[in-house]
């Protein structure tokens, strides 16, 4: 009911991030060009059926925390740049970027309260790895902030960075 719910929120609120910006996962086409199908479909199987999407909604409803709208702003952002360097032949993974950029603060959700004031600030990333490892998913996939290759031959950078770079060097 709650999935339901937020596509029809989506589509009647006009001025909402989420409808100015959609989630977005690849398209058939796209997806048989990712070189981690299996790795791919694995995360995106796991992020709907684990409900991802409405986990972080009801986290913005009840506490406020806007996990949800900085993941699918990252997604939309870091995908549509992904595309277009694709369109210019670079060796860009859109599977990749697509999993680094919905899946890099799932982790936030494992953290437990007496971890919070006892813990490094960046507890979440070792569970996002966690959730990822449960799916089955390997270790050189871009998940929590680390570095990662968007492509072969392509320098190390992370999502975040180049989200940046780009950003700033558009602007």
């Amino acid at each position: 009911m709650l999935r339901n719910f937020s596509k029809l929120e989506i589509i009647y609120d006009k001025n909402s991030f989420l409808n100015k910006f959609p989630i977005s996962f690849l398209t058939t086409e796209e997806e048989q060009d990712t070189k981690f199908l299996r790795e791919y479909l694995a995360f995106k199987d796991g992020f709907l059926n684990n409900w991802i999407y409405e986990l972080m909604k009801m986290d913005l409803s009840l506490t406020g925390h806007n996990t949800l709208e900085h993941v699918v702003g990252v997604n939309y952002l870091s995908l549509y740049i992904g595309r277009q360097l694709k369109k210019l032949n670079l060796p860009i993974d859109l599977g990749l970027i697509v999993g680094a950029g919905l899946g890099h603060d799932i982790g936030k959700y494992g953290v437990k309260q007496d971890e919070i004031h006892h813990v490094p600030p960046y507890l979440h990333y070792y569970y996002t790895e966690q959730w990822f490892n449960k799916l089955g998913i390997e270790k050189n996939w871009p998940y929590s902030h680390q570095p990662f290759y968007l492509g072969s031959g392509i320098r190390k950078f992370t999502l975040r960075i180049l989200s940046i770079d780009i950003c700033r060097f558009s602007s």
